[in-house]
Parts: C-alpha cells; structure tokens; sequence
C-alpha cells in the first residue's frame, strides 16, 4: 500500500511539473511571437575613418592586372599619383569605381550581430530547466527527472551544435633624352592624363615631376626611386583634374604589366608618413599572401548563370564561391574574374614602417576560410547564447548523474553548493571570456528588408517626385535621367543604406543604373550580390530616330505573295 501510494504520488508530481513547465513555455512563446516570427537585424562593417586605399590584382598566365583606387581629401583641383611597375605596361584604362566597391561589399567577413531569437529559446529552455531543478531538489522524485528529460529533449536537440557560437573564428611616344626621361606612352584615360616614363636617374624623374605640375620627391622619396630605377622598373603618372574641394574618390585605373609574381608597390605610399587601411583583392590560380595583412576570404569561383540588366542590355558576368556564400555579379567581373579562379581578400591597418618594401605576394594551394567577426551587441550575445546552452546541458546531465545523492539527506545543500551554484558561475565566467575574446568590429546596422531590397522606398520616393511631370524625361538621354536622380539624392541626402554613402549613378550594392529598353528607360537598382533589380520604367525616353518608311505594295499588305 506504501510502495503503491509512493508510486501513485510520484506520477502526481511529475503531472503536475509537466504542466508548469508546459503553461510557463507557452507564455513565453506566446510573448515572442505575438508580433509574428522574428527577423533578426542585420550588420554591415564599417571601414576606419583614416585615409584608405582598395586595389584589385588579377594574375594569370604572368600578367598583372592592378586597379588600384584611391581617396583624396585635401584642397586643390590638381592631384598627381605615380605608381612604379616592374616593367612596361601594355595597356592602362579605366575601370568603373562599381567594379571595387561590389567586390569589397560581396566579399565581407561573416558578421555576427543579431541572436534575439536564439536567446529567446534558450531563455525558454534555461526556465524550464531551472524550475525542473529546483522541483527535483525540494520533491526529490525520480519521475520529476523523466518529466524534465522529456521537456527539455526537444529543445535541448534542436540548439544542436549551438550555432550561435558560429567558427572560431592612346597616343603617341615622345622622347626627351636630354632630360634623362623616356615618356614610353602618353595617353588620356577617363579623367586621368597618363603617362608611362622611363628614368635614367631619380633627379631626371624629379624634374620631369616638376616641369609637369607634380611635386618632387624629397631626400628619402629620391633614395626609393633610385633604388626602383636600379631594378629596371617604369613609373606610370596619372594626373586628375577635379572641381571642388575634400574627400572625394576618383574612378579606379586599370594597369596590365608583365611579372614574374604578383607585387603591389607600397615604397612610394609610405612617403605620406600615415597611417593607411589597405584592401587587397587578388584574383589568380591559388591563394595569395601578403605580409603584415590578414586572410578576410578564400574561395574557388565558379562562373554562375550571367544575367541582363534589360533584354537589349549587357549581359552581367556573375560567379559564387564554392564554400562559402559568395555571390559577385558586375558587368565588368569577366575581365577580372574568371571560372575557377581563386579570390583572396587581404586587409589591414599599416604604419608607414610597415611600408618600407613592396607588398610581393607568395602564391599557395587555396586554403577555402571566410574571416567571422561580431559586433559588441553580436559578442553579447553569442556568449550569453553559449552560456545559457552549456548551462542547460550540464544542469540536466548532473541531475541525472547526481539524483541519489540529491535524494539523500543533505540533497538540497549538495545540489545548491556542488551543483547549481558551480554551473551558474562557470557560465558567467564563459561569457565573460568570450565577450573579451572574440574578434569584434564596428558595424552599421540594417534592416534585414535593406539587405536584399536595399533603398527600394528611396527609389520609389524619388521615382515619384521626379514624376510628376509626365513629360519631364521625354527625349532625355539615360545619362541625363541618370544626373536627375542623383541631384535629388545629393539634395534630399539620401544615403544608401548598404555603405553610408550618398546614392549614386554606379553599378556597386545599393546604388543604380538607368539602361535604355527600347524606347523606354529602365531605373535598375543594383542588390546585395551585383544582381539587378528593375524598380522603375521610364516612357519615351528618347525620341526613336526618324525612318522613312517605304509604302508597302498591295500583297504586303494584304499579307499576300506572288
């Protein structure tokens, strides 16, 4: 009668936890998601505020081609830039500022930032557990554990590995030999007046400098330039005319050269005596290395479906990494990217020390890796997350373990003193540490709508105020709808969600094109991975050209032959 009236209390208890557990899981559920299922916030990282330069290197076959962008902020219409190359180059030509900027955005770190909805679980779970533990202490009942056990499995389960932690991580030649300057080729390119030049000694070149408009080179500058002359090397000089003053960011130019192994120069950089962010991108057969920059992305490309931005338009050249989630589409990408190709991404803060010799990049086997950083909200969270799932596995499997000794007389002592107390302080100190551990950024945030649809209701704002007069844009070019749009976005200081720029007239992640479709326009704005997404179509652009029409003979009309 005893054992049957222990065994009948028993089952009692056990009901009875099942069904707190089951009300309080439900009020928790039901808070969470009164407002539907939760979208978690995305991020963006943000580059640092000092003087940046991005390039893209592409080599093959024992051809360099180096893009190389950078930004100018300072007074004057005038810049020059010079950029040394091992040999002659045999083409420089300009490259759309979108190509850079939708590599730098497709090939960003993973970035963790937003675990609402992992900790909202496990909170459920922690609760439950807590209450089962707590329960079990003080009824000290066996059915009580299976009751837990069978509450928390599911949970438990579905956390799985605890993703939440996510990895550890043309013209002509002139000669001038009476300087001791050879100009190879002179040419414009774009905004850019180019020119290749051959020096006999660095005061030759000092002087062409300065008879051209260009500042010379100091004691030091001159010591890096004989050093450059002495190895056979050529200079390229590209000066940029400009109106206004400040930051700006002139379109990116395009230098093919012959080289044993891809170099990028940096000798010549460090004279500013600054700090500089560099961004690297190399394209080739295997992964690249540089020193003192770390590894953000190492892939495999393979050529993806090409799409068009309108039936008649150019096809856009599209790839994605085949272990990672990489997806590039841009419309110069072919010229860069190529089907098996190897993409690394190389960045890192360097002082001028760390610029004293040029950047000779050693090729090696791919190495497939994709850098994860957190935001401070991310690193948060993601060690709370770690926390809370390390606790409920080790609360459940020590009850479980320990339930003879937490049945004994001193249960309750031992449960609070060995057990729970131990276990919630271990998980304090876990997420501590991985707060203080894990690799963080600065990053902006974005809805998650903006990450794939970015700026649509600027667009459709813009589109709308723009269009009011039905006949503003007819027999307007797509360049000058184009310049329209931009100086509504210039005045109104619309920024593009996706870098923090004003929108501009640019195929790169969150900006846009406008693309003729017959007689039509087409305002396309460009998404996340370079992929077009047409918003807006524009009639009568421009006005079709006059024909004349030959009258038809009585069979063609009639649709009939001879």
């Amino acid at each position: 009668m005893i054992s049957g009236f222990r065994d009948r209390r028993g089952r009692e208890e056990a009901l009875t936890l099942a069904a707190i557990v089951l009300v309080l899981t439900t009020m928790f559920a039901t808070g969470a998601l009164a407002d539907g299922s939760y979208v978690p916030e995305r991020a963006i990282r943000t580059l640092p505020a000092i003087p940046s330069q991005r390039a893209l290197i592409s080599y093959r076959n024992g051809m360099e081609r180096l893009v190389v962008e950078s930004s100018l902020d300072g007074p004057g219409e005038r810049f020059g830039w010079i950029l040394p190359a091992p040999s002659k180059p045999v083409r420089v030509e300009r490259v759309s500022p979108g190509l850079i900027n939708t590599l730098s955005f497709c090939t960003q770190p993973k970035i963790t930032h937003d675990l609402t909805g992992w900790l909202e679980m496990l909170g459920m779970s922690a609760a439950a557990v807590a209450l089962g533990a707590l329960l079990l202490i003080l009824f000290k009942s066996r059915e009580i554990v299976l009751a837990i056990l069978y509450l928390i499995a599911i949970p438990v389960l579905c956390l799985g590995l605890l993703p939440a932690l996510g990895h550890a991580g043309g013209g002509s030649p002139a000669a001038l030999p009476e300087s001791g300057v050879r100009v190879e080729e002179s040419l414009t390119v774009g905004s850019y007046e180019v020119n290749v030049l051959v020096a006999e000694k660095a005061e030759d070149l000092n002087g062409w400098l300065d008879d051209h408009g260009f500042r010379k080179f100091g004691e030091r500058g001159l010591g890096i330039v004989a050093d450059y002359i002495a190895d056979g090397w050529c200079f390229v000089t590209a000066q940029l005319l400009r109106e206004g003053d400040g930051y700006c960011r002139p379109h990116p130019l395009a230098v093919t050269f012959p080289a044993s192994i891809p170099v990028y120069p940096m000798r010549l950089t460090a004279l500013n005596g600054h700090a500089l962010y560099l961004e690297l991108l190399v394209a080739a057969d295997f992964e690249a290395v540089a020193p003192f920059l770390n590894v953000e992305l190492c892939d495999v490309l393979n050529a993806a479906r090409p799409l068009n931005l309108a039936s008649d338009g150019t096809p856009i050249a599209g790839f994605r990494g085949a272990e990672h989630l990489v997806w590039i589409y841009h419309p110069e990408a072919d010229q860069t990217l190529w089907n098996q190709c190897v993409l690394t991404k190389l960045s890192g803060q360097l002082e001028p020390d760390q610029m004293s010799r040029d950047f000779w990049l050693d090729l090696i086997p791919a190495r497939p890796y994709r850098r994860h950083l957190y935001s401070r909200r991310g690193a948060r969270e993601a060690g709370l997350a770690g926390a809370l799932g390390l606790w409920i596995v080790a609360v459940v499997v020590s009850m479980i373990v320990f339930q003879r000794r937490i049945a004994g007389e001193r249960g309750r002592r031992f449960a609070f003193a060995r057990i729970l107390g131990p276990l919630t302080l271990g998980g304090l100190l876990f997420w501590g540490a991985f707060y203080l551990g894990a690799p963080k950024t600065d990053v902006t945030s974005v809805d998650p709508e903006d990450i794939y649809w970015p700026n649509r209701s600027i667009y459709d704002r813009a589109a709308f105020e723009l269009g009011k007069d039905t006949q503003r844009f007819k027999g307007m070019s797509c360049r000058r709808i184009a310049e329209a749009f931009e100086g509504y976005f210039r005045r109104n200081k619309s920024l593009n969600v996706l870098t923090g720029n004003i929108i501009r007239c640019e195929y790169s992640p969150g900006n846009f094109v406008v693309v003729p479709e017959g007689r039509n326009a087409l305002l396309v704005i460009v998404r996340r991975y370079g992929m077009p997404d047409v918003r807006h179509m524009i009639p009568n652009v421009v006005e079709p050209p006059k024909r004349t029409v030959r009258p038809r003979m009585a069979e063609e009309r009639t649709g009939m032959r001879s």
